[in-house]
């Protein structure tokens, strides 16, 4: 199940309109290891939206080139079967299909996104959107096929660090109840968080 979550929150999430970073509605969960995680509920959702933030002494480049690599994904990303580019629209957007190997008895999940990318040079910023689409590749026999989700991840230059701060309310489909789903809220963004900050450190 962490590992189910761990693959929603990177790879089959989407972003509607533009993000808000109000923190009024958020609840502190996990402050550990530099990496603090907040939850809260959202209207229409059983499931719990997510985000972490963190610091990272890599510059905002190495981070951003480590998201949008997707061929990459499964040198770091666990229990990742196969990650592919789809369709290339420009180098700020691409589409991209991922299979993920979940032990029985849940079923393995894959899904198709839509990533869009936006650089604000003045703010020093990346926003990494990604939509949940079924576009270039129909459900594959053997998987569960995700649908629905959103979330981003933005990265803000400080000197020679990176505020990174990934955001996800999403859905992994399948006959999983919601308030196991929930169990899991808080480690899987940590653990996913951790496992980014050392693929960029090396």
């Amino acid at each position: 199940m962490m590992r189910l979550l761990f693959f929603t929150g990177l790879c089959f999430v989407s972003f509607y309109g533009t993000p808000s970073f109000a923190d009024t509605d958020w609840a502190p969960a996990k402050d550990e290891d530099g990496i603090r995680v907040y939850t809260r509920q959202v209207d229409g959702w059983d499931i719990e939206e997510f985000k972490v933030i963190t610091i990272m002494n890599v510059k905002r480049y190495i981070i951003y080139e480590t998201l949008i690599d997707v061929a990459g994904y499964t040198n770091w990303y666990p229990d990742l079967l196969h990650s592919e580019v789809c369709k290339v629209v420009s180098e700020k957007e691409f589409y991209c299909y991922s299979q993920l190997d979940i032990p029985w008895p849940s079923d393995d999940r894959d899904g198709e996104c839509h990533f869009e990318v936006t650089h604000n040079k003045e703010e020093k910023t990346t926003l990494i959107n990604m939509t949940v689409c079924e576009k270039y590749k129909s459900k594959q026999n053997g998987f569960v096929r995700m649908t629905k989700g959103k979330g981003f991840w933005k990265l803000t230059s400080k000197g020679e660090q990176t505020v990174v701060h990934y955001q996800y309310l999403s859905d992994p489909g399948g006959s999983i109840p919601a308030w196991i789903i929930n169990l899991f809220i808080v480690d899987n963004p940590f653990n996913t968080m951790k496992a980014l900050r050392e693929k960029v450190n090396g």
